[in-house]
């Protein structure tokens, strides 16, 4: 079984004139607030060296320092390594691409025990994945984390429709002020 993680990035800071949107920041506030609560939320993950993880990022800076928590809070937590990579089918959150690289990695980990893929992306697109995965409705605060089970694909049910996955936790954000 593949666990993807879906992950909304954290607080960040507003779009400005001369800020191209793919360089905005975290906050520091939202920084802080993620620091303090992933290690909790990414807990689940404790000690488990049979499950192999991997990390896609959104190129955007504020998904990448997203990550990079998430990185410290698994370092904490996890016995395995495990690797981070970019995916520009997360900042352009084009489903068709994201979708295909979701089945290709089914396709290639079908034999191993466990694999977790965490994906680090943005609204709506973090949203949309989550509904077509589950068929639940989850509104993604910033920060916000969701695991859906997949056994072998990433597509719906051709003749019932049905959705591949399931959702195994949703954690909001934490709040920011």
């Amino acid at each position: 079984m593949i666990t993807v993680i879906l992950v909304r990035h954290g607080k960040a800071q507003k779009g400005g004139v001369g800020v191209p949107d793919i360089e905005r920041h975290l906050t520091e506030k939202g920084l802080l607030a993620l620091s303090d609560a992933y290690p909790q939320t990414f807990g689940a993950l404790v000690g488990d060296d049979s499950t192999s993880l991997e990390i896609w990022r959104s190129p955007a800076i504020r998904a990448q320092e997203t990550a990079a928590v998430i990185e410290d809070a698994l370092m904490e937590v996890h016995e395995g390594s495990f690797a981070a990579s970019d995916h520009d089918c997360l900042f352009e959150q084009d489903a068709q691409v994201f979708l295909g690289e979701l089945e290709q990695l089914i396709a290639e980990k079908s034999s191993e025990d466990a694999h977790t893929l965490i994906c680090v992306g943005h609204v709506p697109f973090m949203e949309d994945i989550a509904h077509y995965l589950t068929g639940v409705d989850l509104p993604f605060s910033t920060g916000a984390a969701c695991a859906v089970g997949l056994e072998d694909t990433c597509h719906p049910d051709p003749v019932t429709l049905r959705a591949p996955g399931r959702l195994l936790w949703f954690v909001q954000g934490p709040k920011v002020n």
